[in-house]
Parts: C-alpha cells; sequence; structure tokens
C-alpha cells in the first residue's frame, strides 16, 4: 500500500511539473494535448479507490483531484510559453471523471472481503 501511495504521489508531483515547467523547455507532445490532459487525470484517479477505503474519503480526493487541475490551469497563466485552456480544464476533469468510475470497479474487485461476508445468513 505504501509503494501505491508514494507513486501516487509521484504522480501528482509530476503532473504538478508538466504543467508549470515553461513550454518551450519540454517541447511538443505527441498526439493531442486533450488525450495527454484526460489520461493524466485518469491514471491518478484510477488508484483513489484503493488508498482510499472509506466514501468520504474517495469523494474528497475526486474533488480534489478536480481543483488540483483546475488550479494548475490557473497557475499557467504565470508561466511563460503557457496558457489557461477551458478544454483542458474540462479534459482533466473527464479523465478524473472516467477513472474514478474505473477505480469503482477496481476498488470493488480487489477490495478484501470480510470473512463474516462468505458466512452471512441471508435476511428473511
Amino acid at each position: 500500500m505504501a509503494a501505491l501511495r508514494g507513486s501516487w504521489l509521484l504522480g501528482l508531483a509530476l503532473t504538478a511539473w508538466f504543467s508549470l515547467v515553461p513550454g518551450d523547455r519540454i517541447g511538443p507532445l505527441p498526439g493531442s494535448d486533450k488525450v495527454w490532459h484526460g489520461g493524466s487525470y485518469l491514471a491518478l484517479a484510477l488508484p483513489v479507490c484503493i488508498l482510499f477505503s472509506r466514501a468520504a474519503g474517495r469523494w474528497r480526493a475526486t474533488i480534489l483531484l478536480v481543483l488540483f487541475g483546475a488550479a494548475l490551469e490557473v497557475a499557467q497563466l504565470l508561466v511563460p510559453r503557457r496558457s489557461f485552456e477551458w478544454a483542458d480544464m474540462a479534459a482533466n476533469t473527464t479523465g478524473v471523471a472516467v477513472g474514478m468510475l474505473l477505480s469503482f470497479g477496481l476498488g470493488s474487485v480487489l477490495a478484501p472481503q470480510s470473512p463474516r461476508a462468505h458466512h452471512a445468513r441471508p435476511r428473511r
């Protein structure tokens, strides 16, 4: 679990770095930048249901990922050769939404089952 949490935090740091480095230092990326935005935030959202076992933590993480993407997009106004784009913010949010939908599926498959769940008697 510690390795997953560390990888997730590294992903957040790399996303911030790639979002805030001046545009001429990284060069153009292949393909659509919207796919890069959505894919990055989808990857950040995927492990949320494993990292946060309670629903409240999952919702907080989801909201914070959307706010993280929005804050980085606004911060680009201060970075040379970077710009704010509503479409980038939409791609970030879409990535979070799709990632969370997949994460809920992963969380239900990978979550440990309690021993009682297998021996519970049906309610009448």
